[in-house]
């Protein structure tokens, strides 16, 4: 399959009349990596978005599961009630954990001094 790409050109060697020439194999080859990577960061926002809608519905399912997950750990009724007392807490946070997550990796930007 031949890669077409219009370009203007001076030179003599090539084509004058379409202005357009069949790429080298170097170029070939950058257009093979360029482009997934081109999708990549298209769908990046997105995976990110589903990510964090994900992980922020934790919290749902953690107040759904209010009266079975503590007893997955535990047998000691105690541990469970006072779990019980926190569970609230876990399952408010998951929003927040879900937006931290997504925003973990994003370099902060440099404080600039006033002068």
């Amino acid at each position: 399959m031949a890669f077409v790409v219009s370009i203007p050109t001076t030179r003599p060697d090539e084509v004058p009349g379409n202005m357009s020439r069949v790429l080298r194999p170097l170029d070939r080859e950058v257009f093979a990596l360029a482009v997934p990577a081109l999708g990549a960061l298209a769908a990046e926002p997105l995976y990110v978005l589903v990510d964090t809608a994900i992980v922020g519905g934790f919290g749902l399912v953690l107040l759904a599961l209010t009266d079975v997950l503590p007893h997955a750990f535990t047998g000691d009724e105690r541990v469970v009630e006072r779990a019980h007392q926190v569970w609230w807490l876990f399952a408010a946070l998951m929003p927040l954990n879900g937006v931290v997550f997504a925003l973990d990796g994003i370099p902060p930007v440099p404080a600039t001094r006033a002068s």
